[in-house]
């Protein structure tokens, strides 16, 4: 299996006064070249950050990120500029998966889907409601998983292949984790190369494209090592990762507990630009402190009405109130359909639209 995952992540050692040098030589190289990729050279030195005025032209080639409308449940496409695409979970079982079904395959007119990488953030239905669908109906080169576990995976030892200690391991049977998990055994790459699945840890990373000026990094900061005791809550178990791109960060976190978000709290980068809003919203998620760290200028709440299965009411005020202390802009699909962040190809603009007010 290819090692797209980056173990044991160090620091950089201090660089010496000749590298410094080359450094600040391929930097003014760098700075010179900019134009070329469509930045506004000056505005990117004089201004810091900036959603005003972009120019028409200034996401051409840049990072889009798709939080779909799919009622009570989650699902996010990622396009990167070099045309890689990641799925982030894959709706509800019921109510909504035919929603997101025709909307997924919007995104491929030619009708073959392919995904680069399909991120599972953990096994409840209303994240991998669709996910067998998808496996089964698209090409995928990667996938990733958590620790969460069939009955038949706990009983041969599977967790095993992915380096996941037995006492690690959590059992999560239902019919949606086996359909997922049965599909997963056939799929494939357009070239027919199985699919690579992996299970990451708090700390691991991989880049997503190969031009150093464009590519993107997924760092990941859980599941942990940790052993939850008692029954198991899948929640728990979610994968919290952050997407950064040219100084934008953008951070999902399934469904987290304030369990794991306590735990991971001093890891977790500060003054983010996007969050996707945990749990839909719920007061069993997103504490004051972790909003306050992360502290995002932009909040994405992916819920439902009662009518697609929002029987929780959900956003809870708590944390809705919490979103607002920090003075972030909430956008939520239930209310304004799906939503689009759109970052320009060097960082400088990042703009989010709502396909309804």
């Amino acid at each position: 299996m290819p090692a797209l995952i980056k173990k044991n992540m160090k620091k950089t050692k201090k660089l010496n006064s000749k590298l410094i040098l080359i450094f600040a030589s391929l930097l003014i190289v760098a700075l010179a070249i900019i134009p070329l990729v469509g930045c506004d050279f000056l505005f990117d030195l004089f201004e810091t950050t900036s959603t005003n005025q972009p120019p028409s032209d200034a996401f051409d080639g840049g990072l889009r990120v798709t939080f779909l409308d799919v009622g009570q449940a989650d699902a996010a496409l990622v396009q990167f500029p070099g045309g890689e695409k990641m799925l982030i979970d894959a709706g509800r079982w019921n109510l909504t998966h035919n929603q997101f079904r025709q909307d997924i395959r919007a995104f491929f007119p030619t009708g073959e889907m392919r995904f680069d990488w399909f991120i599972a953030t953990h096994s409840h239905a209303d994240h991998i409601g669709s996910a067998a669908y998808i496996v089964n109906n698209s090409y995928i080169r990667n996938v990733i998983r958590t620790k969460t576990f069939t009955q038949a995976e706990i009983d041969s030892g599977h967790y095993r292949s992915f380096g996941i200690p037995e006492g690690e391991a959590r059992l999560h049977q239902t019919a949606t984790h086996q359909n997922f998990v049965t599909a997963l055994e056939t799929s494939m790459w357009h070239d027919g190369t199985p699919t690579n699945i992996d299970i990451p840890r708090a700390g691991d990373y991989f880049y997503v494209g190969t031009n150093s000026a464009t590519r993107a990094r997924v760092t990941f900061y859980s599941p942990t090592t940790h052993r939850y005791s008692g029954a198991v809550q899948v929640n728990r178990y979610s994968t919290i990762f952050c997407i950064y791109f040219n100084g934008r960060r953008i951070m999902f976190t399934g469904d987290s507990y304030v369990y794991n978000e306590n735990r991971i709290l001093s890891t977790l980068p500060t003054n983010i630009d996007v969050l996707d809003v945990s749990h839909h919203g719920s007061n069993t998620s997103s504490n004051e402190a972790f909003v306050n760290r992360l502290n995002p200028t932009y909040a994405i709440i992916q819920v439902g009405t009662t009518a697609t299965g929002n029987s929780y009411h959900h956003p809870h005020q708590v944390v809705l109130n919490r979103l607002n202390a920090i003075n972030a802009t909430i956008y939520r699909t239930d209310l304004h359909g799906n939503i689009v962040v759109d970052i320009s190809i060097c960082g400088v603009y990042l703009q989010v639209t709502p396909s309804r007010e």
